[in-house]
């Protein structure tokens, strides 16, 4: 498994993200796996310590992240970022609250992830915060760019390599409550948070909560109108 930073680069660049905050089921399905992992390197590691090896994401900075632009917020002033939460709300506010199932947990290359089962509605919500960004920065392609976009939420990161494949055998036998094991859980999601992140920060990924604006979902008749030039709770 090689490491998040092996993986793609390191940099000290901030950016206005846009993501899905985990309600308490997804982050209490995190830590399980997380207990899981901790103690299969305890029984099977190389003698490194764990957090040498893994970089746990803290409860508070778990997410799924729907888009972003490769511009640092350096070279983005207020009106423009303002512009790009009243673009994405706008957008965030003709669709309706909805459901999905996260879990299990899939290590791989760089990470360890909670699966997140595809969902039209999710896509429907990830292209309309794509479109609030080029709206806001029309000469800039919402990221991922390379890729297909698919959902995901991390829970740690891979600081060096390991048998991630190994690891995946003994997440499957994580204690839970059904029948012994764990299982997929339900979050629901009636906002997207917009805030400064800074993915490569010395401490790892977190954000600046206060940039922060949360965005509800299905609140179009509480919108002005897009003409108005009144401000509006968490979009101005």
């Amino acid at each position: 498994m090689r490491s998040h930073a092996a993986a793609f680069g390191q940099t000290d660049q901030a950016r206005w993200v846009t993501h899905v905050e985990m309600c308490d089921a997804v982050l209490d399905l995190g830590d399980a796996y997380l207990d899981s992992a901790r103690a299969w390197w305890s029984a099977d590691g190389d003698g490194r310590p764990f957090e040498q090896v893994f970089q746990v994401l803290p409860r508070l900075f778990r997410h799924l992240t729907l888009s972003t632009v490769d511009r640092s917020v350096a070279r983005i002033g207020p009106e423009q970022a303002r512009a790009l939460r009243a673009a994405i709300a706008r957008g965030v506010a003709r669709l309706e609250p909805f459901e999905i199932t996260i879990g299990p947990a899939i290590p791989h290359t760089h990470a360890i992830e909670l699966y997140v089962r595809p969902d039209p509605r999710l896509r429907e919500l990830y292209e309309t915060v794509a479109d609030g960004y080029r709206e806001a920065f029309p000469d800039l392609e919402p990221e991922p760019t390379a890729m297909p976009w698919r959902a995901h939420t991390e829970i740690g990161y891979g600081r060096a390599d390991f048998d991630h494949e190994t690891l995946s055998k003994a997440l499957l036998r994580t204690a839970g409550p059904v029948h012994g094991y764990q299982v997929p859980v339900t979050h629901r999601i009636d906002e997207v948070l917009v805030v400064v992140e800074d993915t490569w920060s010395a401490d790892g990924l977190s954000w600046q909560p206060g940039t922060a604006a949360r965005l509800p979902l299905g609140a179009a008749s509480r919108l002005p109108d897009v003409h108005s030039t009144n401000r509006q709770e968490g979009v101005s």
